[in-house]
């Protein structure tokens, strides 16, 4: 096998992965791999990279079983990646459903996390607004724009 870098012969070697996931850090040791002995790339097999991947999916399986279903500002904030002022500006806007419990907001972590995956048969979804709509205009340039890229995408598909 050459490597995918500087197309020297790759030597098969027996190695260990690492990879952090937050806080931790997964180690699967074990893994076959070609190693070019010129710029040290690695390249692992199709099996070997899917046995990766599935092992890394389980691993973040796990860890959606252990998410609370029901979160604070700071934790919506760190999920959507803002500050805890623009939570509660999308609270006060209706952007966010939440419910206060005491002095305290509350969010049904599946509405959190529906504000950031596309609506179902939309591949686009509306971000950083003062409302939570897309007007026909907006919508009909966003569908002429991914139409665009479709058109580009089955071109290239063709002349390959």
């Amino acid at each position: 096998m050459k490597c995918v870098a500087c197309h020297e012969g790759t030597q098969e070697i027996t190695t260990t992965f690492s990879s952090n996931w937050g806080d931790y850090t997964l180690t699967i040791q074990g893994v076959k791999a070609y190693k070019c002995p010129e710029c040290d790339e690695l390249i692992f097999s199709p099996e070997e990279a899917r046995m990766i991947q599935n092992i890394t999916a389980g691993f973040y399986d796990s860890k959606l079983r252990e998410k609370p279903e029901y979160i604070n500002v700071e934790e919506v904030a760190d999920l959507l990646r803002v500050s805890n002022q623009t939570v509660y500006n999308m609270i006060r806007d209706g952007r966010l459903k939440a419910t206060k419990v005491g002095r305290e907001w509350r969010f049904s972590r599946s509405d959190v996390e529906s504000l950031i995956k596309p609506a179902e048969g939309r591949d686009f979804s509306v971000a950083a607004r003062s409302y939570d709509v897309l007007t026909a205009e907006d919508e009909k340039i966003v569908e002429k724009y991914y139409e665009e890229l479709k058109d580009k995408e089955e071109q290239k598909c063709r002349e390959e």
